[in-house]
């Protein structure tokens, strides 16, 4: 058993100095369980909006973007080749897990993009919006 000093407000209020160290356990605690809950929260949102947008669109609906992008009367080129040209770009003829770290990575450091209708970044456009 150590001995630790007491200084003299332990002396006159024991219970004090006792529950104000099992308070601040308590709340390192409560704060360190809150953290934790949070990046699941974070975690299990960005799963599920790589999923959505990402898997769904790509793997189980067959929508293509760069499909979509591009007009069924395309008169300037090859529209397959452009098509193709739009994929390598976006990273839709990579792997599923290549997609997945680029999108968590680009979640991470606010790069959402660029905004095809705007014709600007998707993060400026957030950052014009904010009051």
């Amino acid at each position: 058993m150590s001995k630790t000093k007491l200084n003299k407000d332990e002396l006159r209020h024991p219970k004090s100095s006792l529950l104000s160290r099992i308070s601040s356990r308590l709340s390192l605690r409560y704060i360190v369980k809150r953290l934790v809950e949070r990046f699941l929260l974070v975690f299990a949102i960005v799963n599920f909006l790589f999923f959505l947008f990402w898997i769904f669109t790509l793997y189980i609906a067959h929508l293509n973007p760069a499909e979509l992008y591009i007009p069924l009367d395309y008169k300037n080129a090859n529209r397959a080749s452009e098509i193709a040209g739009l994929d390598r770009q976006f990273g839709f003829d990579r792997p599923l897990y290549v997609q997945y770290v680029d999108y968590v990575r680009s979640m991470l450091t606010f790069h959402f993009g660029y905004s095809l209708i705007y014709d600007e970044s998707i993060t400026q456009l957030i950052i014009s919006h904010l009051p």
